[in-house]
């Protein structure tokens, strides 16, 4: 049995668009808590301001504190970058596709990588419609084999 859902859209939704050889574009803002605090995405985002990608610590009427991702309309992105087989044991794209939507802006705006792997893993096992834990491992597992040329891509400029 899954555990409850901890990631959840606080603004907007995924809607999309098809778009250039990437395959699609964010046609609004996407909101994302995580659930839970992840310390080296706050301090990367922290001196980065007037970045169009977001990341803040939020303290809700609890007391809880998480981390909050918003990643603007018009991003484009493939859902996963990673090899067709990592792909088959994921599943279904609807299943992990806000977490490939966050781990794309991530690595577009060049957020350390091995914290941008472990927020594609989060989303993914605990997100609305998220994959068993053992897919979510399969996944952050081709990221961190295979990831590195889209993240080098990326710091090129080639984005």
């Amino acid at each position: 049995m899954r555990p409850p859902s901890s990631v959840r859209i606080f603004e907007g939704r995924i809607a999309v668009e098809a778009w250039g050889r990437e395959g699609w574009r964010t046609l609004e803002p996407v909101g994302v808590d995580l659930g839970v605090l992840e310390p080296a995405l706050v301090a990367w985002a922290e001196p980065r301001p007037g970045m169009p990608l977001q990341i803040w610590n939020h303290r809700d009427r609890v007391g809880r504190y998480s981390t909050r991702i918003r990643v603007p309309a018009s991003l484009a992105t493939d859902f996963a970058s990673i090899p067709v087989l990592a792909q088959i044991v994921m599943g279904p794209k609807v299943h992990y596709r806000l977490a490939g939507l966050i781990h794309d802006a991530l690595y577009r705006w060049q957020a350390p990588r091995q914290p941008s792997d472990a927020a594609f893993r989060l989303v993914a096992v605990a997100g609305e419609n998220g994959v068993e834990p053992w897919r979510g491992d399969a996944g952050y597992a081709a990221l961190r084999a295979f990831g590195g040329r889209a993240y080098r891509r990326y710091s090129a400029g080639a984005a």
